[in-house]
């Protein structure tokens, strides 16, 4: 639920905004009014406002002091002006303090809940970032408090082969680290990988998250046993749960398979990821490493099966992994080629869903058929962009980094929402160009229409609605050259063709392509083909290959 306060001097405007707008479509179930900003500090302070409509001149201040006085102390308060002045200055000073909107009365409500709705969902965001952050916090704490424990070690001495794997070798490493374990325990081995995070972590922040899901899988899968042991695997992402058997004794590692879908289901609401879970079979130490080690080839085999989880003894994917990837497999590169020349996003991405759904739920897929997938769909992008004339390296450059190309074909999800998002730059890139290019055209007409003008950066700028700055930019990438250089060379062009074709006078020909001073006109005749106006004129129109 949320709360907005009203700021308005006008008593009918407050009510109208309270009767006008359909607040209980946005779950607002507290609506309060103030008159002045006096009273509006005092209901801030008292209640916890989501968001504010305020007015800008009100007795005993304006909105802006308001506003500014919010913003020192409860930053986190979004906020809309609602008013008649249509002064520049006002507006200017909403946005450099953070305003969302400035609308003007009278405001038709449909717009003005648009408005309401990015405001709710900035707050939204804004109690997804705070709830995160206490998670965050939590878990931190209990992260820096950690202390490397006996047992765990000797899972990772195991498993990394610096113990031997002989039960005599075992039972005495047991004894030595006094270690209360048997050397005919039992344990079901899970391994648990993410897939995906939610949300864009730091490698510091995935390292803490990893943690605490680290915490969480102790505590749902080995809740009060000392036995059981959950412990981190080089590389990142993954972590083993080593369950005593005595849980499940009866099921053996089926058994876990609704504990392991609850634990699934925890860390996609509370730590922001996807995860599968690939339960092996019951193993005594000597044991284990084989059963890790089919675990791992069970994870290599699965490229489709999000939020899942997968029993060795059930063997999923071992036909997939054997399988090898055939082109007729492959979708038709000629035609999704096409489509995205024309610019078709819609039927391209419909085409490349279609696929990549077909791949997860007719369970064909496998790492290979991704891998040659990623390798056609790069190359088909590549193709275009260099047909439309720009440079797909540079415009992919961070997106197709060969770590990154290792991960997408272990996942159709993240795949295609890979591939939906190199559509997405593409279109944007080739729709770019074809817009600074009709954005060139007009200047260039425009120069060559106004070349006896004094033609300002400002002037041209006016003409093509854009500003100064951003079109001397825009003008530098798109042509090598800078705009001013560029309207110097036409003006020298057409001297030149005049002084070549026409009888005109020396002075004349100076006005006619805008210079008004004649000696600052052969001046800069002559820093560009190396001779004055005159000397041109008497030599008959020759100038060196080089100068021209």
């Amino acid at each position: 639920m949320y709360q907005v306060l009203l700021v308005d001097d006008e008593h009918y405007a407050l009510e109208g905004l309270k009767s006008g707008v359909d607040w209980d479509k946005f779950a607002i179930d507290q609506i309060h009014l103030a008159y002045n900003i006096r009273q509006a500090k005092e209901i801030i302070e008292r209640h916890p406002v989501d968001f504010l409509i305020c007015d800008i001149e009100m007795p005993e201040g304006s909105g802006i002091e308001l506003l500014v006085w919010v913003r020192e102390h409860y930053p986190e308060k979004e906020w809309i002006y609602l008013t008649c002045h249509v002064d520049f200055g006002y507006a200017q000073q909403a946005v450099q303090l953070g305003s969302l909107d400035y609308l003007l009365k009278p405001v038709r409500y449909g717009e003005l809940e648009n408005v309401i709705r990015k405001a709710l969902d900035k707050v939204d965001k804004r109690r997804q970032e705070h709830a995160f952050k206490q998670n965050y916090d939590h878990y931190y704490g209990l992260w820096k408090m950690h202390q490397p424990l006996i047992v765990e070690r000797f899972w990772l001495d195991l498993l990394g082969r610096t113990l031997s794997a002989s039960p005599a070798d075992i039972q005495s490493e047991l004894l030595q680290r006094s270690i209360s374990y048997h050397e005919q325990e039992r344990f079901v081995p899970v391994l648990i990988v993410v897939q995906r995070w939610h949300r864009k972590l730091s490698p510091r922040d995935e390292k803490i998250m990893e943690y605490a899901m680290r915490n969480a899988a102790a505590h749902s899968l080995i809740p009060g046993n000392d036995m059981g042991q959950v412990v981190p695997l080089q590389g990142g992402g993954m972590l083993l749960a080593l369950l005593p058997l005595e849980h499940n004794e009866q099921t053996g590692g089926a058994g876990w398979r609704g504990t392991c879908r609850a634990f699934i289901r925890f860390c996609n609401q509370h730590m922001y990821c996807d995860i599968s879970c690939y339960v092996g079979m019951p193993a005594r130490f000597h044991e284990m490493i084989g059963m890790v080690e089919k675990l791992h080839v069970l994870h290599q085999s699965n490229v489709s099966a999000v939020n899942a989880e997968l029993l060795v003894e059930d063997g999923p994917g071992k036909q997939m992994a054997a399988r090898e990837a055939k082109d007729s497999e492959l979708p038709a590169m000629n035609e999704w080629t096409e489509l995205l020349k024309l610019g078709e996003r819609e039927k391209l991405l419909t085409r490349i869903r279609a696929f990549l759904q077909r791949v997860q739920t007719e369970e064909r897929g496998n790492a290979k058929l991704l891998h040659y997938f990623y390798h056609d769909f790069i190359q088909m992008l590549y193709h275009v962009l260099q047909l439309k004339g720009l440079k797909a390296r540079e415009i992919f450059s961070e997106h197709i980094a060969p770590e990154r190309a290792a991960s997408l074909t272990r996942s159709v999800f993240e795949l295609n929402e890979w591939a939906e998002h190199m559509i997405e730059i593409a279109l944007a890139s080739m729709d770019e160009r074809e817009e600074s290019q009709t954005v060139l055209d007009k200047v260039m007409r425009y120069v060559a229409e106004n070349i006896d003008q004094p033609l300002t950066r400002k002037d041209i700028a006016n003409h093509v609605y854009l500003n100064q700055d951003y079109l001397a930019k825009l003008f530098k990438k798109q042509t090598g050259h800078n705009l001013s250089d560029y309207v110097v060379g036409e003006r020298m062009k057409r001297a030149r063709s005049m002084l070549e074709n026409s009888g005109m006078s020396i002075g004349d020909v100076a006005v006619a392509v805008g210079y008004s001073s004649f000696s600052y006109f052969s001046k800069t005749f002559k820093g560009k083909f190396g001779m004055t106006p005159q000397e041109f004129r008497a030599d008959g129109g020759k100038i060196s290959d080089y100068l021209q």
